[in-house]
């Protein structure tokens, strides 16, 4: 993964992907020494104030409609769908022009995404969070409800890491598979790198 932050010693993170017609299979491995989940927060929660990885995924490419999936350490997760009543400029630093993003964004966290199931384990190398992702809603603008073979979806990986310092406060630290702006992949559609299923 691409990273903002040079401070990453010992924080290498590896994505595992598979696909079937109907799923999108995602782990990523994520060695880390302090692992910061405080079992808190639940479904739909600020997951991201914690250690979190993400999935980005838009199934067109043309950032009118894109999911974003969140499993923490214990297992739970957030699903949100965001949905664009406008066709989306971004600048050059690649995050959607503020007047579009605050007027024609729509981002439902009340939506649930049927099928999904996440998971996560913890170990003594840091943890791994998996899941399992329906095609027929990443893949529904298409006129599709499975993936094929060739399929070319837009998509980014992303961890937030919260490790301690020895001052007694966390450093939060983002990875991406693609680069954006430090807190800002969900502004930041047109960043997502191209999947092609193979």
């Amino acid at each position: 993964m691409k990273a903002e932050s040079t401070n990453l010693e010992g924080k290498d993170t590896r994505i595992r992907l598979k696909w079937s017609p109907d799923f999108l299979y995602v782990a990523f491995v994520c060695t880390d020494n302090d692992v910061f989940c405080t079992r808190t927060r639940g479904h739909d929660e600020d997951l991201h104030n914690e250690d979190v990885c993400e999935i980005f995924i838009d199934g067109t490419g043309d950032s009118r409609q894109f999911i974003e999936i969140q499993t923490a350490p214990s297992g739970e997760n957030l699903d949100k769908i965001y949905v664009y009543s406008a066709d989306v400029s971004s600048g050059p630093d690649g995050r959607v022009l503020e007047p579009i993003r605050s007027r024609d964004c729509w981002g439902f966290l009340e939506w649930d995404m049927e099928g999904l199931v996440t998971a996560a384990s913890t170990n003594s190398a840091g943890w791994c969070a998996e899941m399992a992702i329906p095609a027929k809603f990443v893949v529904k603008r298409r006129g599709a409800s499975q993936f094929s073979s060739g399929m070319e979806l837009r998509a980014n990986f992303v961890r937030y890491d919260h490790d301690m310092q020895p001052s007694g406060k966390r450093n939060f630290v983002q990875q991406n598979w693609f680069p954006v702006i430090v807190g800002n992949p969900h502004n930041s559609p047109a960043c997502m790198g191209r999947l092609i299923l193979k």
